[in-house]
């Protein structure tokens, strides 16, 4: 999969978006509907190998499922989620849901959010405890971005 992390995107409002081949729309939609401010907890939730729930996405990672949750996983998606992967959900009038590897994961979100930080980094508007949670949750992520590597 190949992927760029991009400035100004015409899919949504926020300052930074990902262009993906090929496309994986529900994980690109599911990080554009999370706001900037959220983006410190994500990122911590995800170095934490827990989910992550926001107002109309969530991330599941598949140590967290249960049989069940794997059964109708099964059903909606028509394959099965393999250990290794997370579920990601987006809500947008009806119900979407993919996976994708948590390794593939980790790296998108650790760059997506090294390029926001530095979109964000001379706005006065945002305070600097966003840039400071942010350094470190990108800390942490990084840990676990480089591990999964070795």
């Amino acid at each position: 999969m190949k992927y760029s992390i991009i400035t100004n995107p015409q899919y949504t409002y926020l300052k930074v978006g990902i262009s993906m081949q090929p496309d994986n729309e529900i994980f690109r939609r599911f990080i554009g509907s999370i706001s900037p401010a959220t983006i410190p907890d994500l990122l911590l939730s995800v170095a934490r190998t827990e989910g992550f729930g926001a107002e109309n996405a969530t991330l599941t990672f598949y140590s967290e499922m249960d049989w069940e949750d794997k059964a109708d996983l099964e059903k909606v998606l028509g394959g099965q989620i393999k250990d290794g992967e997370v579920k990601l959900y987006l809500y947008d009038g009806k119900a979407n849901y993919a996976t994708m590897p948590t390794v593939i994961m980790n790296k998108i979100l650790y760059d997506y959010a090294v390029v926001l930080l530095t979109a964000y980094a001379n706005d006065p508007s945002v305070p600097s405890t966003w840039k400071r949670n942010m350094k470190e949750a990108l800390a942490k992520l990084e840990l676990v971005t480089t591990k999964a590597r070795e």
